[in-house]
């Protein structure tokens, strides 16, 4: 006669069971030192898979599969190193995975209230910032709390080098209307890289019924931020719309290398 164990023995034998399959991705046995490979997550140790969650100032030592302690000015490392730290103890700042006493750098404070802080605006930029472009203004790129802004890219800033931050958007134009007569500028909101002739990257027409027999025009530039449009006309354009439509965009770029984003401007004649 074959003996079942208590059911509620069973249950539990099940139950265990249960969660070494899930942390062994295979093994020899249901026990908890069977496993042969861990699934993810899991670190294999005496044919046990075991999951660490290691405290401050220490690190998963995946070779010795423990908790490893960190260099002693580190709060959180990524190894034993003096330059693998992640964050530092409270008077030490990060610099290239290496925490320096506040009172030591340049461009740092240290108070018991805030505790080790970099100073914004300054042109030194520290892990905790996102960028340091030298001043304290917004709406260049880099706010006055030191985060880059929407719409823009900081790059080159360290201990050593204040950002240079670039907009992501395009330029944009208006068209108004300019003191002679029959006479346009193209105001670019950018700065744009050098365009020396801007006609063949355009077309220029005025309402459909109105024949491109009846008029010429030139394009002139003034700098890489303006350009005049001149017209001559044979026929009366009075109550007229003039469109100005950009045939190649990508070839419209501002300094930073953006494309250009309007795709035609429109201005009535009078």
């Amino acid at each position: 006669m074959i003996r079942r164990p208590p059911r509620s023995t069973q249950s539990r034998s099940s139950a265990a069971s249960d969660v070494y399959k899930r942390q062994c991705a295979t093994c020899t046995g249901p026990a908890s030192n069977e496993c042969i490979k861990c699934r993810s997550g899991f670190m294999f140790k005496r044919g046990e898979c075991l999951r660490f969650t290691c405290s401050r100032n220490t690190y998963l030592n995946v070779l010795e599969v423990t908790c490893s302690p960190c260099y002693e000015d580190c709060d959180s490392c990524s190894g034993p190193l003096s330059n693998q730290c992640l964050s530092c103890r409270q008077g030490y700042a990060l610099i290239d995975g290496r925490c320096r006493q506040c009172r030591s750098l340049d461009g740092m404070t240290d108070s018991k209230v805030s505790g080790c802080m970099p100073i914004c605006g300054d042109g030194r930029r520290f892990d905790s910032e996102e960028c340091d472009d030298g001043n304290s203004l917004n709406g260049d790129g880099c706010s006055s709390g030191c985060n880059i802004e929407p719409n823009y890219r900081c790059d080159g800033g360290s201990y050593n080098s204040t950002d240079i931050c670039r907009s992501l958007v395009g330029p944009s134009a208006v068209i108004v209307r300019w003191i002679e007569t029959n006479a346009y500028q193209i105001l670019f909101n950018k700065k744009l890289q050098d365009i020396s002739d801007l006609t063949p990257l355009v077309s220029v027409s005025i309402d459909p019924d109105f024949p491109s027999t009846n008029y010429e025009w030139t394009i002139t530039k003034k700098s890489n931020e303006e350009y005049y449009i001149k017209l001559t006309f044979t026929a009366d354009v009075i109550s007229k719309l003039l469109t100005i439509a950009f045939l190649n965009r990508s070839a419209i770029v501002d300094v930073d290398g953006n494309e250009f984003i309007n795709t035609e401007l429109n201005a009535a004649l009078e």
